[in-house]
C-alpha cells in the first residue's frame, strides 16, 4: 500500500515536535503530511527546523475547524493517489511496531478501517482523582472485532471510491464541536466499508495538567452528549434522546457510588454520565457545545 499519515494540528508545537519525531523513528513505509489549521502557519517552523529523516509535507487549512482540516488531508491523499490514510493527533506518540501492526491488520483482516487503541500518560501536575478516575482511559477491544467508537486519533482509512468521489467527507457541522470522525466513520459502515479494531497498533497521548480539570471533564463530557444527540437524529432516533438524557443525569451519582464502592477511585469516573446526559438533553433542544471555537 501507498500509505500517508495526517497530521491535523492547531499550535501545539511541542507535541507536533514529539509526535513527527516518533513517527520518524517508526520503521514502516509510509509518508507525513501535516495540515496546519492556523492561517498565520504557526506549526511551519517546527516542521521546517526539525532534522527529520522522513520529510514531512506541510500545508495550510486556513477555514478553522477539525473538519477542514481533516478534509484538507483527505483531498491531498486523493491528488497523490494514496492508498490509504492514517490519521493521528499531535498530542500523541507513536509506538514501536504501531504503523506494522495497522497496517497488516487492514489486509489480514481485509478491513476499510482499521482503528487502534490510545493510551493515556499523565504530564506533571495532573491531580490523582483525574489519573485514578479512568476519565482518561479508553476502552480496548480483541483485535479483529468491530470498534465500538472509531475515531481519528489512530486509525487507517483505505481509500475507497465513495471517498474518492467525495460520497463520504468529515462533515463541516460537526467543524467546532467535534463528532466528525464518528459520524464519518458510520456513514462508510453505512456504504459497506468493513471497520476493524487491531490491538497492537497502540499510541500514547498526553494528558496535560490543564485538561485534567473538573471545569474540562464537565465541557467535554457535555459535547459528548451533545453530539451523541446529533448522531441519534441523523439515525431517526432523535426522539430518544430526551429519555436516555435524563435517565443518565438521574443514573450518574448513583452510579458513581456504587462502583466507587465495588471498584474504588476508579468508579468517580460514572460522574461523566451527568455532562452528556446534559449534553443531550441541550441538543434535542437545538443546543451546541463547542470545544474548538477560536
Amino acid at each position: 500500500m501507498e500509505v500517508l499519515v495526517a497530521v491535523a494540528t492547531y499550535r501545539r508545537p511541542a507535541g507536533l515536535l514529539r509526535l513527527l519525531k516518533s513517527l520518524d523513528g517508526d520503521a514502516g513505509r509510509f509518508d507525513v503530511l501535516v495540515v496546519d489549521n492556523d492561517a498565520e502557519r504557526s506549526a511551519w517552523s517546527t516542521v521546517a527546523d526539525g532534522e527529520f529523516r522522513r520529510r514531512p509535507v506541510y500545508v495550510v487549512e486556513p477555514e478553522p475547524g477539525i473538519a477542514p482540516a481533516r478534509n484538507r488531508a483527505l483531498s491531498y491523499a486523493i491528488s497523490q493517489d494514496y492508498t490509504a490514510l492514517v490519521f493521528v493527533d499531535d498530542d500523541e506518540v507513536v509506538v514501536r511496531g504501531w504503523f506494522e501492526a495497522l497496517s497488516s491488520a487492514m489486509i489480514s483482516l481485509s478491513a476499510d478501517v482499521v482503528c487502534g487503541p490510545v493510551i493515556a500518560a499523565y504530564e506533571d501536575g495532573v491531580a490523582r482523582w483525574a489519573r485514578k478516575g479512568g476519565f482518561f482511559e479508553r476502552p480496548r477491544q480483541a483485535t479483529g472485532t468491530v470498534p465500538r467508537w472509531p475515531a481519528t486519533n489512530n486509525v487507517i482509512i483505505r481509500i475507497t471510491d465513495e471517498i474518492r468521489l467525495g460520497t463520504v467527507s468529515f462533515r463541516l457541522q460537526y467543524s467546532m464541536t467535534g463528532g466528525e470522525d464518528t459520524d464519518f466513520f458510520m456513514e462508510l459502515k453505512r456504504l459497506g466499508s468493513r471497520l476493524a479494531w487491531c490491538d497492537e497498533a497502540a499510541v500514547v497521548e498526553y494528558v496535560p495538567a490543564p485538561r485534567a480539570s473538573a471545569r474540562w471533564l464537565w465541557r467535554r463530557g457535555m459535547r459528548l452528549g451533545n453530539v451523541t444527540t446529533r448522531r441519534m437524529s441523523r439515525a431517526g432516533f432523535g426522539w430518544a434522546a430526551v429519555p436516555v438524557g435524563l435517565l443518565r443525569v438521574a443514573l450518574a451519582i448513583p452510579l458513581a457510588v456504587l462502583k466507587s464502592l465495588l471498584r474504588g477511585s476508579r468508579g468517580i469516573g460514572e460522574l461523566m454520565h451527568l455532562p452528556k446526559g446534559i449534553g443531550m438533553l441541550q441538543a434535542a433542544f437545538g443546543g451546541k457545545t463547542v470545544e474548538y471555537g477560536r
